[in-house]
């Protein structure tokens, strides 16, 4: 019994150590609109604080979140809805370009939960995964939407106050 327990144990501890969570994406900005560097990254990288967004059909919570130029945020996203839906911080003409295209990036997606496009995330229903954002300068990105067809125009879109 104590063999079990203590396998348990040391499972446990290195599945914490180990983060335990989905993989980390980090997104750099660049200083345009909807560019960003997007690599792997481990939990260790630096971060100014953490932010939880929750994803449901067709909402934000919260859905707005108070940024600073210069820092970099952790996003923390989860979706506790019941279809796929994307994290994108962008700004409002970025969206409005991302409609009048059709949505053509969605076509060219790769494996279902990938990024197809850099600086955003899609997540599944029940996953979380986490997003890092540098915000360089103010106004660089204004909101956050999931622009997955039919989300944005059902009003899944949260904004980014400065602050």
């Amino acid at each position: 019994m104590f063999k079990k327990f203590a396998l348990l144990t040391a499972g446990a501890v290195i599945l914490a150590a180990c983060g335990g969570a989905a993989a980390t994406t980090t997104t750099a900005a660049t200083g345009h609109d909807d560019e960003a560097t997007q690599t792997e990254s481990s939990h260790d990288e630096a971060f100014d604080r953490q932010v939880e967004i929750t994803m449901t059909e067709f909402a934000f919570t919260p859905d707005t979140v108070t940024v600073k130029a210069g820092e970099t945020i952790r996003f923390v996203v989860t979706n506790d809805g019941q279809i796929e839906h994307e994290f994108r911080p962008t700004t409002v003409a970025g969206a409005d370009e991302h409609l009048a295209s059709g949505h053509t990036d969605h076509e060219e997606e790769g494996a279902e939960g990938e990024a197809h496009e850099e600086g955003e995330i899609l997540v599944q229903p029940g996953e979380t995964k986490t997003l890092d954002v540098h915000f360089d300068e103010a106004g660089e990105y204004t909101i956050y939407a999931c622009l997955l067809p039919g989300h944005y125009e059902s009003g899944m879109v949260g904004e980014f106050i400065e602050g």
